[in-house]
């Protein structure tokens, strides 16, 4: 033993998963006497071997040593300080290499240690050599120091790891009854200015001595890991976009310089040159450089700018840990995931595959059409504002299926509702129906639901669901207006005379303004749902002459002539997404009646929850209502009916064809000058006074009322009543003696009295059912007053007042008008 060596520190564990490494400093003897005797196990030979690696390597972890110091308590290679040691693992030796190896270490003429491992046997020698260096050398300076060496022992026995300077060394051990092989050779510390100036140049990286597994070892991790431009996810984006030039370029910047060899790069902050070399075509990296934080590890473009910028967040965390939960890893997917170019390789990526998936589907959702894209077409702007997970998925957010909804390629523009109608539609071929437009139905919700999941890989109803209704709601067209705004009008004027030329309506300013205004009354209520209109024009005339005909080519789809009631939700069902209803074939309607059809026209809106909905909501008002007949009294309540307008339609009076000239493009022309006129208002549309007609049709429509109001069988009766001359005494008179009177009147007999005679004095319900009809007063009924009193209403002059008279009291009554 050279007890002139200087003394050497170590870095001591108790095992190889340990992070406390604690710095022993020895004497060259004290420390080679750790050597001399292995500690022995329980197991054979071949029962060892018979193991699984990871418990050979539990067996062999007896603690272990880095010949060097550290600045911290773990070992990583960026905290190693300095080595003292150059250690050796000759882990490929034949059998009978075995004395030269021996003969070679002698010959050095170094101090050294050997001693074998635990797979040690005489066929299959497996060793290590230490030797104690003169000075400690940098990290820099040790992989060039420990190559050379080997070289001069036969670097192909050397296990291609062995150079790094982070390398462990196991303390000896060997199983139950196996041999040990242990030596110890004399000579001086190793000098490593020496062993370095056998070198041209020691910092380029390509001198310096390769074994001939060490291109192998890379290739077998290479293909341990990979080719990460076949990977899906986060890595296989990033490293499809950015080879490793191009991921230095743009992460890198001043942490590697390039050489005059395009495989390989220096690390800048290093001592040596060109020790960064790139594999497969720039896919990886794999750095000899000591102080590299990717020294002695095959990178590719993810992990070498995950390491550089987020390796020192993984300090302390667990040996093992999966790489994919530390610090560094999550940071990184972040990076990717703010990448532009990197998550539009990912999105078109997945879609591609999707599209490709959907190609080899034969299940009855992918029966319908896609429009496919080739890479580089897809528009992937969009998707870059998805939010995804850690790995680039893409999470089920309300917000992510809502965006999908609009943007991709397949459903853009294909979903949408109409706030007319207020359907929904799918507005074209989609994957999972090439049938066109039609109204969404829930075999459309499933298809959409599979879409999503085959091509974006999410799944919620729920959150589906609620962005699909947001998705309606924010592309809605109005389809009435749509139509209407797409009309242009040829300067023909065709409105104020279409019942006239079609229904033989006779043609006068009342037919014109009612046509016109209710036309216009359409379409104001078309652009502004709910607007004020509680009017109806009634078609009056025989069966067959084209009444509802006109109306349904006028109305289009939007027409309909099912309305039976007037009030409750069925009605509002029947009129919804309706623009023209006909109350078809009016008849001669009551009280009752009438009231319900005048407030249904004025209602503007109305409140009601619609089928399968979760709550109610206004509907404003969007149709006009027009009215058919053919009887010649249909209005029966006296009151109220300045909301309705009738017009007699005449069928000798017809000039053009309804079937042949009342073409689609005529109803067009039609509309668009009713548009023309009401834009002209510029949406102040109380300026066209639609509402109001001028005095002349007011009092045409008066009498239009009077025509078609239902005429009571007792009016002529009353009217020739309230016509007789009775004698002045008349009031004094009892029932019996006015009946008397009546009855003579009604005979033709002439009264021989030759009192003076006066006009009836009043009009009541009671003397019309006694004395008129000749029916006792007990048997008045409210009916039958109300009757009268209606009919003595409409009688012109008469107005109301009292009356005392000796046969019923004081009573109410009404007294004829003044001569």
């Amino acid at each position: 033993m050279d007890s002139s060596i200087r003394k050497i520190k170590v870095s001591i564990a108790n095992n190889r998963k340990s992070k406390q490494w604690k710095e022993k400093e020895y004497s060259w003897n004290a420390f080679t006497a750790l050597f001399v005797t292995p500690k022995e196990g329980t197991e054979s030979f071949s029962e060892y071997m018979a193991l699984s690696k990871d418990k050979q390597d539990e067996l062999k972890d007896v603690g272990g040593f880095v010949g060097g110091t550290l600045k911290g308590a773990t070992r990583k290679a960026t905290d190693v300080v300095s080595r003292e040691l150059v250690t050796l693992d000759l882990d490929n030796i034949p059998g009978t290499d075995l004395d030269g190896i021996l003969e070679a270490v002698e010959k050095l003429g170094y101090a050294a240690l050997l001693y074998s491992t635990r797979k040690h046997t005489k066929d299959k020698p497996r060793l290590r050599i230490l030797f104690p260096l003169a000075e400690p050398s940098s990290v820099e300076e040790y992989e060039p120091l420990a190559r050379m060496l080997a070289s001069q022992i036969g670097i192909d026995y050397a296990d291609p790891t062995t150079f790094e300077a982070n390398r462990l060394m196991y303390f000896p051990s060997i199983c139950k009854g196996a041999d040990y092989l242990f030596k110890v050779f004399t000579g001086e510390s190793v000098k490593k200015e020496e062993v370095l100036g056998l070198y041209h140049d020691w910092q380029n990286v390509s001198e310096w001595p390769t074994c001939k597994t060490e291109n192998l070892l890379i290739r077998k991790h290479i293909a341990k890991q990979g080719n990460p431009l076949e990977k899906n996810g986060l890595i296989g984006a990033f490293c499809k976009t950015y080879d490793i030039p191009s991921a230095i370029a743009k992460f890198l910047k001043g942490i590697y310089v390039p050489t005059d060899k395009a495989d390989r790069w220096t690390y800048a902050d290093g001592s040596t040159t060109g020790g960064a070399v790139l594999y497969d075509d720039d896919t990886f990296l794999y750095s000899h450089h000591a102080t590299d934080p990717c020294s002695g590890i095959l990178v590719n473009a993810f992990d070498l700018v995950r390491i550089h910028k987020f390796g020192d967040l993984d300090d302390g965390v667990r040996s093992t840990m999966l790489e994919s939960n530390r610090p560094s890893f999550k940071e990184m997917e972040k990076l990717v995931m703010s990448d532009s170019e990197a998550m539009k390789c990912l999105h078109e990526e997945r879609i591609l595959e999707a599209q490709k998936a959907f190609e080899e589907d034969d299940s009855e959702h992918s029966k319908g059409e896609i429009e496919k894209v080739s890479k580089g077409e897809v528009d992937t702007e969009w998707m870059n504002k998805l939010l995804v997970n850690e790995e680039g998925r893409v999470l089920p957010t309300i917000d992510n299926f809502k965006k999908v909804m609009e943007n991709d390629h397949n459903l853009k523009g294909k979903i949408y509702s109409d706030s007319f109608t207020d359907k929904k539609f799918c507005g074209g071929a989609v994957p999972w129906d090439k049938s066109g437009n039609h109204e969404w139905t829930d075999e459309d919700d499933n298809g959409l639901f599979w879409y999503l999941e085959l091509f974006y890989k999410i799944h919620h109803e729920k959150k589906a669901n609620a962005a699909l209704s947001l998705v309606f709601k924010d592309h809605r067209i109005n389809v009435v207006a749509d139509y209407l705004k797409a009309l242009s009008w040829d300067n023909k004027s065709r409105v104020e005379t279409l019942f006239i030329d079609y229904l033989g309506a006779e043609d006068c300013k009342y037919t014109r303004e009612i046509t016109r205004k209710t036309l216009e009354a359409c379409v104001i209520r078309a652009l502004k749902f709910g607007a004020k209109y509680d009017n109806m024009l009634i078609l009056v005339g025989a069966q067959g002459i084209g009444k509802s005909t006109i109306l349904k080519k006028l109305g289009k789809e939007w027409f309909t002539d099912s309305l039976v009631k007037f009030s409750g939700k069925e009605a509002e069902d029947t009129i919804a997404g309706k623009w023209i209803v006909e109350v078809s074939e009016l008849t001669a309607l009551n009280r009752q009646e009438s009231t319900e059809i005048k407030q249904f026209l004025s209602t503007r809106s109305s409140n009601y929850r619609e089928s399968y909905a979760r709550r109610s909501k206004e509907h404003p008002r969007k149709c006009v209502f027009f009215g058919t007949s053919n009887e010649d009294e249909f209005l029966k309540d006296t009151t109220g009916n300045r909301r309705f307008y009738p017009l007699p339609v005449d069928a000798d009076r017809i000039k053009k064809d309804i079937w042949k000239d009342l073409t689609e493009q005529e109803v067009d022309q039609i509309w668009a000058e009713v548009c023309f006129g009401v834009s002209l208002c510029e949406g102040n549309y109380d300026e066209l006074e639609y509402q109001v007609l001028s005095k002349e049709s007011s009092e045409t429509l008066a009498r239009m009322h009077e025509e078609y109001s239902e005429k009571d069988p007792y009016e002529s009766l009353v009217e020739r009543f309230s016509e007789i001359m009775v004698p002045s005494n008349w009031l004094e008179m009892d029932i019996m003696g006015r009946r008397m009177y009546l009855d003579k009147l009604e005979r033709g007999e002439q009264d021989k009295d030759d009192s003076p005679l006066m006009p009836m004095p009043y009009l009541s319900a009671q003397n019309i059912h006694c004395e008129m009809l000749r029916l006792e007063i007990s048997s008045l009924k409210k009916q039958e007053s109300n009757r009268y009193n209606k009919i003595i209403k409409q009688m012109k002059g008469w107005k109301k007042s009292t009356v005392r008279d000796v046969n019923y009291g004081k009573q109410r009554c009404y007294r004829p008008p003044d001569k």
